[in-house]
């Protein structure tokens, strides 16, 4: 099975319990051979999780009781010598087998037993691939776990309460400390949820014809919102106070919950770290017929419904994920779209729907929310494919169209043209070439990132101008910065990769983040950190007397006349600026106006 490059770490894992490519060194840049999966037969019975079951806790047990039964978690050092309380592997909805496969989650009533065990993670989601040591034997469909980091477990305490949703394209990843440990937050004096959602296939399957309505993921997200809500007091936290954040996926999956009427009432400020709804990357495309052609992998025929779903429920999910890859379409192979199964506007009939109108005509209701937002990208977000990207070179200087954004592909009249605008503005009258691969890589930063996040910023300021918006570019580039050498990134390259300015904020064995005390990597993450749980607290990340040399502005509102985007430049000594990569900007609306219309309303 070939695979195209998108996440490369040092040993990834396919779903095949086992599994493992070469450390990357070995690897070719542009495609990763990954070996085919053993079969597993499907089995409705949820993964055996441990419990423990203790009638008499002892004097020094951390022991909390929520509205579902006790759990005992444990004592955990922060990094400042404070003390705090972890609970990991807290179930927090039915296992989502057998019958319960696409299906929304139902909450979990009741544990079953007198004390559970919470001082390990348990199960993570099924990815089509893997980074997390361990995640592919850990895999399970029984995975919609989270876990708890709080200074205090004093009912009543009132500290505001973060809840992250991890990244990964919505195909991969999960919410567990080897890469998500939140103890630099949480020593700022807020209480941290981490949690695993369903993905991919299972999380992002549409075939409405046969019941399954799509985005059970989100309803998952949604779900761990409600429990927070039902239960975060008993751990110290505020249920009043509720900061939604998450990056890249997680960061459009914040967006999506923050437009979604049925979600956006469980939370209180959001931010939205590389990612946002209108990323080219979120929405699925054709998703009832790749439904169809994944169950005809597997012998459906493709126009008997029940038959489909027959196939798709008898599939296992370690087969799932291994063809689930097969079903992109061409138009998203050509877009370098990497993933299958994303989100979907659902049928307003849908079992209990998340999400049921355009994204864009969400945010165009005046005065949707008051919520806070704060919205970002990293100053060179191509970075995260740009090995692929070089090797591709040649690819890019055949097929220039290779460089248009894949809304755009759809007018084939018009392709040819669009292409060489884009290459004439950003290479002149240069070929394509790793000389020029800086150029290249802003073109991917743009299209896959940059052009979202400040249409995101813009419809925000025109359309809810009385609710704050903070906007930042992350560019700050020290040694905590390694997920560009995880994404095989050139060293001749500059800026900031995708999802490197999440270790400023989270601990990572996986990724090794221990730094010198007082060093520059140190002094910048207790800064992030400070202005990051600075908007939890009070909805302004540089509030008087907030810890923070540094005053950042909102996004001023539009009333009459053009946009301005005012920005943090998040850096060594942080500073405002207006307009980042504005030729670059002025150029997409242009070319979005002259073939496609206002670049504002492109179709959602």
């Amino acid at each position: 099975m070939v695979i195209r490059k998108l996440y490369t770490p040092p040993v990834v894992t396919r779903n095949g319990h086992g599994a493992t490519t070469p450390p990357i060194a070995a690897v070719p840049t542009k495609e990763l051979i990954v070996p085919e999966p053993v079969a597993v037969p499907f089995s409705a019975a949820p993964v055996e999780q441990p419990v423990v079951v203790e009638a008499t806790p002892k004097k020094d047990d951390v022991i909390v009781t929520i509205k579902a039964g006790k759990l005992e978690g444990e004592k955990v050092s922060l990094p400042n010598g404070e003390q705090s309380y972890r609970f990991s592997g807290i179930p927090y909805a039915k296992p989502p087998v057998g019958k319960l496969r696409f299906k929304p989650p139902v909450p979990l009533e009741s544990f079953g037993v007198d004390l559970l065990d919470c001082k390990k993670e348990r199960s993570n989601a099924f990815g089509v691939m893997y980074f997390e040591p361990g995640a592919a034997e850990n895999a399970s469909e029984d995975c919609l776990f989270l876990n708890v980091q709080t200074p205090c477990i004093e009912t009543g305490k009132g500290l505001p309460v973060m809840v992250w949703i991890h990244g990964g394209g919505f195909n991969m990843g999960s919410g567990n400390s080897v890469a998500y440990c939140p103890e630099y937050l949480v020593q700022e004096g807020v209480v941290v949820v981490t949690f695993n959602y369903r993905l991919g296939p299972l999380g992002f399957m549409y075939f409405p014809a046969a019941g399954i309505h799509g985005n059970m993921g989100l309803k998952d997200q949604r779900c761990v919102l409600r429990w927070v809500q039902e239960n975060i007091r008993n751990f110290g936290g505020d249920p009043s106070n509720v900061t939604l954040f998450g990056e890249s996926a997680g960061g459009a999956s914040v967006h999506l919950n923050y437009l979604a009427d049925s979600s956006r009432q469980y939370f209180h400020k959001a931010i939205c770290m590389s990612g946002v709804s209108y990323n080219p990357w979120v929405l699925q495309a054709d998703g009832e017929g790749k439904a169809r052609r994944l169950a005809a992998l597997f012998g459906a025929e493709s126009s008997d419904d029940q038959d489909v779903l027959r196939k798709l429920m008898e599939a296992s999910a370690v087969d799932l994920f291994a063809k689930c890859q097969l079903v992109i379409t061409d138009k998203e192979k050509l877009a370098d779209m990497f993933f299958a199964f994303t989100p979907v506007v659902e049928l307003e009939t849908a079992e209990e729907p998340f999400l049921t109108q355009n994204f864009i005509t969400l945010i165009m209701n005046p005065n949707l929310t008051s919520i806070p937002m704060m919205n970002g990208i990293t100053s060179s977000e191509g970075l995260l494919i740009a090995g692929t990207v070089e090797s591709s070179i040649a690819e890019y200087r055949v097929n220039p169209t290779k460089l248009v954004p894949l809304e755009m592909l759809q007018f084939e009249d018009r392709v040819t043209e669009v292409a060489d605008e884009i290459k004439a503005f950003f290479f002149g009258s240069d070929d394509i070439s790793e000389e020029r691969l800086q150029s290249l890589v802003d073109i991917v930063s743009d299209n896959m990132f940059v052009m979202a996040a400040y249409v995101a910023a813009e419809l925000h300021a025109r359309y809810q101008p009385k609710t704050p918006q903070f906007f930042y570019v992350a560019s700050f580039e020290g040694e905590l910065n390694k997920f560009r050498k995880l994404f095989s990134a050139p060293d001749h390259l500059s800026g900031v990769c995708h999802a490197d300015e999440t270790l400023y904020l989270f601990s990572s064995r996986m990724m090794d983040t221990n730094v010198e005390p007082g060093s520059r990597a140190d002094r910048f993450r207790s800064t992030m950190c400070r202005m990051w749980t600075n908007f939890a607290k009070f909805g302004n990340p540089t509030p008087a007397d907030g810890g923070v040399d540094f005053d950042w502005k909102p996004v001023p509102p539009v009333e009459d006349g053009g946009f301005t985007l005012v920005a943090a430049d998040l850096n060594e000594e942080s500073k405002m600026v207006e307009n980042p990569f504005l030729e670059r900007i002025q150029f997409w609306r242009e070319l979005f106006g002259r073939h496609y219309g206002n670049y504002l309303v492109r179709d959602a």
